[in-house]
């Protein structure tokens, strides 16, 4: 009879080695360094592996605690900090979100210039549907930055400013991936008077035992555990990248909130091992969120056209950057919703193994977690690597998760 512990080991085993042979090398199906990072109700360590450097052409190894700028996985954060908030009777899902944010109700519409027909809802900024797009993947809202003489990349500025930009379609009636959920995390700094990880570390990050979770890597004395930025070149091997989203925090006028966190992945999945327990972490005895709320964040929140939405293409503004759009998160051809928390299939992934009641997201270096309550498990799997999606990086998560599911489906 096999043991938890057998499991485990097995699949630790399994992990390192699929880990080792990815980062052997730096062609075309090859990371510099990687770490996976697997736990499930019990909240105990089921794999924890690591391989290859943090830099290309450096020797400063890869370890369990590299950390990692996540980009988009930040956005469960937000989500759960609007549903704390939902609980307390402290913020609406209903309310216009220019309620909290005044600039919001005074952007016109990227296209022609005209008023919205309606101002976002906190539910809409929450479901990806508040009209906000990001110039890395729109070609429309990176020519209105052209026109201002400004290259694509100053979505990224970390000035406010940046995160107010035309209407690129009309709130709530297209899911538009960009600066949505964003505008939902300033809501929570309004509402509590608190800047955004400041309440993270109260509400989140200390009844669960984080403690290197940052939007200021510097400021937090993180810096010497990051990870280098990496991309591969016309020919596929991978050659240093520069950081896309480490501003000089002395300066910042603004975080972002759905796309500014570096973490490590076993902290990271701290969070998702107390959803997997109703909200309470079981080793911690922290909680985050009441069972109905795990509920919500889980609820599909699209219908009708706005489903199809999820099969769109976007654009390759930077091709460095988004190759082939969402598709590596996005799973095209299978059936699928948007929930608060993110992406819910409608039938089991494909390659990865995950059940039609996870929910799961990426990032755009190729950062990836998922949360399966039918199995039990979560995980995250890291590689900092440019353009989205990396194939290479695609099957090395593949690997490692589907055996997972197959190891607690037997």
């Amino acid at each position: 009879m096999t043991t938890t512990s057998d499991r485990s080991a097995a699949l630790q085993k399994h992990a390192q080695k699929v880990l080792d042979t990815y980062t052997a090398g730096k062609g075309p199906n090859n990371v510099p360094g990687a770490v996976a990072y697997v736990s499930d109700k019990s909240g105990k360590d089921v794999i924890w592996a690591h391989a290859g450097v943090k830099e290309v052409d450096k020797q400063d190894p890869m370890t369990k605690d590299t950390i990692f700028w996540i980009a988009s996985c930040s956005k469960l954060f937000i989500a759960i900090a609007c549903l704390q908030l939902r609980e307390r009777g402290q913020l609406d899902f209903n309310d216009s979100i220019d309620k909290f944010l005044p600039e919001a109700g005074q952007l016109k519409m990227l296209k022609d210039g005209s008023k919205p027909n309606k101002i976002p809802t906190v539910h809409d900024c929450l479901a990806i549907l508040s009209g906000q797009a990001c110039a890395l993947f729109n070609q429309d809202l990176a020519d209105w930055f052209q026109s201002k003489g400004l290259p694509p990349t100053a979505n990224l500025d970390s000035t406010r400013a940046s995160l107010f930009t035309p209407y690129a379609s009309q709130p709530g009636e297209e899911w538009n991936y960009g600066f949505n959920i964003d505008w939902a995390g300033m809501a929570v700094e309004v509402v509590t008077g608190m800047d955004l990880e400041s309440y993270y570390r109260k509400n989140i990050f200390e009844p669960l035992g984080i403690k290197a979770i940052t939007f200021k890597p510097r400021s937090a004395g993180l810096l010497d555990r990051l990870a280098g930025s990496h991309m591969r070149n016309e020919n596929g091997e991978v050659i240093p990248f520069m950081q896309l989203l480490l501003p000089e925090e002395d300066k910042m006028e603004a975080i972002y909130p759905g796309a500014g966190l570096f973490a490590n992945g076993a902290e990271y999945t701290k969070i998702l091992v107390a959803l997997l327990n109703g909200g309470t972490h079981p080793i911690t005895g922290g909680t985050i969120l009441k069972p109905e709320s795990i509920e919500l964040l889980k609820k599909d929140q699209l219908s009708g056209k706005l489903v199809d939405d999820l099969e769109r293409e976007f654009d390759q503004v930077i091709p460095a950057v988004i190759s082939k759009g969402f598709r590596g998160c996005l799973a095209p051809g299978i059936k699928k919703n948007w929930s608060y928390g993110g992406l819910r299939l409608k039938e089991k992934h494909p390659t990865r193994g995950h059940s039609d009641d996870t929910i799961s997201w990426c990032g755009v270096q190729n950062s990836y977690w998922w949360c399966d309550f039918k199995d039990g498990t979560c995980g995250m799997v890291h590689a900092q690597m440019s353009p989205f999606p990396d194939k290479a990086t695609e099957n090395m998560v593949a690997e490692i998760e589907s055996q997972v599911h197959e190891a607690y489906a037997a």
